[in-house]
């Protein structure tokens, strides 16, 4: 009885090293066959060039976000995944992050606040306070804003400089 449970026992780990090295064979010939490419920087290409030069390498794209910078333009390739020099097999994706441009925030009307009451609305809407200049105004009394430069309810970077004009009151006789 003993003799036979123990021809089982080697049976059974002899089968199972044949299948364990019948498996990495397996594995071996088909994960390891494939060609090895050196990774190429995408960095600063659009999509359609980094589509067409990972395709030639016999690798795939994938778009894995988008972020604003302002450095880069729309639709241009901010950094990737894994790193360019990298040695990857083909049929590998890489992921992208892309450039959606720079932040556009619209712009508040701060006409008629005082300086400090613009810097503060300027502040909150990611905007920065800029050359503030004083003119005689007819219409608004004197330390609130007359005009601003770029004007209420346009478009300008984040963090771009808006300039302003505060009265100095109604002009002497």
């Amino acid at each position: 009885m003993i003799k036979t449970l123990l021809k089982i026992f080697i049976i059974l780990v002899i089968v199972a090293a044949a299948g364990y090295y019948s498996f990495n064979l397996a594995m071996n010939f088909f994960v390891h066959s494939r060609k090895e490419v050196t990774l190429p920087s995408l960095t600063g290409k659009s999509i359609d060039a980094a589509v067409e030069e990972l395709s030639s390498m016999g690798l795939g794209l994938k778009k894995d976000g988008e972020e604003f910078n302002a450095s880069m333009a729309p639709g241009i390739i901010i950094r990737q995944s894994p790193p360019a020099g990298m040695n990857v097999r083909s049929g590998k994706i890489i992921k992208v992050t892309v450039s959606r441009g720079g932040e556009m925030i619209y712009v508040p009307d701060v006409t008629g606040q005082t300086a400090r009451a613009a810097d503060i609305m300027l502040r909150g809407a990611s905007l920065v306070m800029g050359e503030v200049t004083k003119d005689y105004s007819a219409t608004q009394p004197a330390g609130l804003v007359i005009s601003q430069d770029p004007p209420a309810g346009t478009s300008a970077d984040k963090n771009a400089v808006v300039n302003i004009v505060v009265s100095n009151g109604l002009p002497a006789k």
